[in-house]
């Protein structure tokens, strides 16, 4: 028995994944902070940024991934307001920071680039 997904599955996730995205608006505002967040990303910067639980986490942003616990690079079909940010950090351990969450903070001035 094959895992592989039929042709009727397949079609009925793209269907799917397409409606999602038509659902939702990305505003100028969202797109200014994605681009930092990817800026960060692309040029594996130093950044400091404020987690979830309100902590200070320092590291160098690496890589955007699609799941912090199968960390896979994103492909070119993959939102990336659904993804993590791959951050190494100072003290040695991995982070994956949810993109959503990040684009947050750089409009509170919680992600920072530390140029």
């Amino acid at each position: 028995m094959s895992n592989k997904p039929t042709a009727q599955e397949m079609a009925r996730k793209f269907r799917v994944r397409d409606e999602v995205r038509e659902s939702r608006t990305l505003t100028v505002a969202d797109l200014t902070a994605l681009t930092e967040v990817a800026r960060a990303a692309m040029q594996s910067a130093k950044v400091t940024y404020l987690d979830e639980g309100g902590d200070i986490v320092n590291g160098t942003a690496r890589s955007f991934v699609v799941d912090p616990a199968r960390p896979v690079f994103l492909g070119r079909d993959d939102d990336v307001r659904d993804a993590y940010l791959w951050v190494t950090t100072v003290q040695g351990f991995e982070a994956f920071p949810a993109v959503r969450h990040l684009a947050k903070m750089v409009h509170e001035g919680g992600f920072i680039i530390n140029d």
